[in-house]
């Protein structure tokens, strides 16, 4: 009996049919960035991983942090783009096109719209740094975080008294902050 839970390997046969499509074939008007970003770009897809989806829209809140991972900053005709990463506390160069996963009715597989490509080429670039789409599920928000801003994360503990001062003084001075429920079902 193998130890792979059902659900990840149907998963896995799921991911079989998906198929690679290049971003300017399905959404020829496409831009690396829309005039602005905002987090509601982030749309999430049939296979899009919640943690990349959380870490990314809580950076999208600050536009310049996301532009800034960003060494190529405009579609060019070539369609290849190079984004910059923290891997293991190394900043890391990733290049990649615009090749796409799509399901078999040509929908973005993962994470992203049809209005900017900038959350597809970032979601393709984590996933090539670390293998591959499925390797990435088993990242923490906090690592995610870490990768794309280089920055050191803090986690803070929701039983002190002086938790609400804490976040005053991280909204002020511009941390990205991220809250969760845990591992419960609420």
């Amino acid at each position: 009996i193998s130890d792979i839970p059902i659900e990840k390997t149907l998963l896995q046969k799921k991911w079989k049919t998906l198929r690679w499509k290049r971003h300017s074939e399905l959404f020829p008007s496409h831009k690396l960035f829309p005039s602005e970003i905002k987090s509601n770009d982030i749309k999430p897809n049939a296979y899009s991983n919640s943690k990349f989806i959380s870490a990314l829209s809580a950076l999208a809140e600050f536009p310049k942090r996301i532009r800034n991972i960003f060494l190529t900053q405009k579609t060019c005709d070539e369609c290849v783009f190079s984004v910059q990463l923290c891997k293991n506390g190394l900043l890391k160069e990733i290049v990649v096109d615009d090749y796409i996963p799509v399901t078999a009715d040509d929908q973005l597989a993962f994470s992203g719209n049809d209005k900017s490509l900038w959350v597809s080429v970032l979601e393709k670039a984590y996933a090539k740094a670390y293998g591959s789409y499925n390797l990435i599920e088993i990242k923490d928000v906090e690592g995610i975080l870490r990768d794309l801003t280089c920055a050191p994360v803090v986690t803070l503990d929701n039983s002190k008294e002086d938790l609400i001062k804490e976040l005053f003084e991280a909204y002020e001075k511009e941390w990205i902050i991220l809250a969760s429920a845990g591992d419960t079902k609420a």
